[in-house]
């Protein structure tokens, strides 16, 4: 006898929470809310994602994830945790804790892998696993399948474990019972927008990247400029401590000052001691080898030793 969808959701749901996640949610694959495709499109259009051009390509697959998956019927989005203390002093430069441990893209692929292909085997649904690595709107799918709020930063929030966390969708050709959207809203007490270095937070949960000190030291691939907004954030006393990324905004956020203690998974952890105790001179003193032995296994490494050099030096000249 076949599972039922509800049996199929069930084990799924099941499966996913054995294999790290602490949410999962169900969404009928559709097309993407008009509201939210034009409002992505006229903040691109504005020129807020700065030099990630990358993110204006591929529109009609972002719009509609069935275009991501022959036959695709349901969208399952599913969290998995990062959170962890500081674990560098504060006299070092910053390193965004997402960076810490292993890669995110291949330990989360590697967690999920099993339980798509036993899925597969259960009811012989297709199945697509999208990391950061696919043009899905994935804010937009942890919403509407109702893991999450989105803060005022950007952000998904779950209640009891804050927003560091790293979001995947799993596409899938079988259709399960959706869930209803999340309806809650964010306290919109303002601290992320004061708090933020570089006043980068804009109305509507929107970031304008060219102040953002995440997308300057890690995604920016030029020299810094002298002049204009992305040099005032970098001015800012944040900025001239910041090595690579930002956290700042979900660090006053009090859904995380409220969140439960679950720390990130075991890969997440520091892998490389020397994560923690590396500082502005010896950022600097990188060569290619070296970046290659320190970020190795690392998301860090999607600032090259090139960007790396660049930040450092600007934190031993200011």
């Amino acid at each position: 006898m076949n599972p039922s969808p509800d049996d199929l959701k069930s084990w799924l749901r099941d499966a996913l929470s054995e294999a790290g996640a602490i949410a999962s949610g169900f969404a009928v694959a559709s097309t993407v809310d008009p509201d939210e495709a034009d409002g992505f499109a006229r903040w691109t259009e504005e020129g807020n994602n700065a030099g990630m051009e990358w993110l204006t390509r591929h529109a009609d697959l972002r719009r509609d994830p069935r275009l991501l998956l022959d036959g695709a019927r349901t969208v399952v989005s599913v969290a998995f945790p990062f959170r962890q203390q500081r674990l560098r002093d504060k006299s070092l430069p910053q390193i965004s804790s997402y960076a810490y441990g292993k890669d995110y893209h291949d330990v989360i692929r590697k967690r999920l892998r099993p339980v798509c292909r036993r899925f597969t085997e259960m009811c012989g649904s297709a199945t697509r696993i999208c990391v950061d690595s696919a043009p899905v709107a994935e804010r937009y799918w942890a919403l509407r399948c109702g893991i999450g709020r989105r803060g005022d930063n950007g952000a998904v929030i779950i209640d009891g474990y804050g927003s560091f966390l790293f979001l995947a969708e799993i596409l899938l050709s079988a259709e399960l019972p959706p869930d209803a959207p999340s309806s809650a809203g964010c306290l919109h007490c303002g601290r992320c927008a004061s708090a933020c270095p570089g006043k980068a937070i804009m109305p509507g949960g929107k970031i304008r990247a060219q102040r953002c000190l995440s997308y300057l030291t890690i995604e920016h691939r030029e020299p810094f400029p002298e002049t204009g907004e992305s040099a005032e954030a970098l001015r800012s006393p944040a900025g001239c401590r910041t090595l690579y990324g930002c956290d700042i905004c979900q660090d006053v956020c009090p859904f995380n000052a409220g969140a439960a203690t679950t720390g990130p998974l075991p890969e997440f952890l520091p892998a490389n001691p020397a994560m923690l105790t590396l500082d502005s001179a010896g950022a600097a003193a990188m060569g290619e080898e070296d970046w290659r032995r320190f970020t190795a296994g690392s998301a860090m490494r999607r600032a090259n030793p090139a960007q790396l050099r660049r930040n450092a030096l600007r934190l031993r000249r200011d």
